[in-house]
């Protein structure tokens, strides 16, 4: 009796461990295409170079899209972060989902995703020159989902 009170507490264990762990993948923004809660589809004003180069202060457009995977919601609001190998984080720009994007909600089979669409303006604003990752941060009512996209921007001075 005791090895299968032993048997099922290892199993309930390693069951809601590896729930745990994949939702803090999920909130975190670990890239997995089955976990992947949005996306930087396009970047409007930057150069055709790899990666596309900017000036500080340039005006830039980015298109995507962000939804809560797990709940089946569009945030209540977008944030776009540059963050570089120092561990500085700028924020450059804050928007809403105000787009349809039916193509989001058939992908997941979510039709409440639908509107998750967004283009948010943002002015590139950072402390140095260099290579800046782009990465998104979607707010719901009390949780945030961090998206690291595979977006560079090297910025010149």
């Amino acid at each position: 009796m005791r090895s299968i009170v032993i048997a099922l507490l290892s199993f309930f264990l390693l069951l809601f461990g590896t729930m745990y762990f994949a939702n803090r993948l999920i909130e975190q923004g670990e890239k997995d295409e089955r976990t992947q809660s949005c996306a930087v589809d396009g970047i409007d004003g930057v150069s055709k170079d790899a990666p596309p180069r900017v000036r500080a202060g340039q005006a830039l457009v980015f298109h995507g899209w962000a939804a809560d995977l797990v709940r089946g919601r569009p945030p209540a609001a977008i944030e776009i972060e540059l963050a570089n190998g120092d561990e500085t984080h700028v924020v450059i720009g804050k928007g809403k989902p105000q787009r349809d994007r039916p193509d989001v909600a058939a992908l997941f089979k979510k039709p409440e995703l639908t509107r998750t669409g967004f283009d948010i303006a943002a002015t590139v604003g950072v402390p140095h020159p260099g290579d800046w990752d782009v990465h998104l941060r979607a707010h719901f009512p009390g949780r945030e989902i961090v998206c690291f996209s595979d977006k560079v921007l090297r910025v010149e001075p």
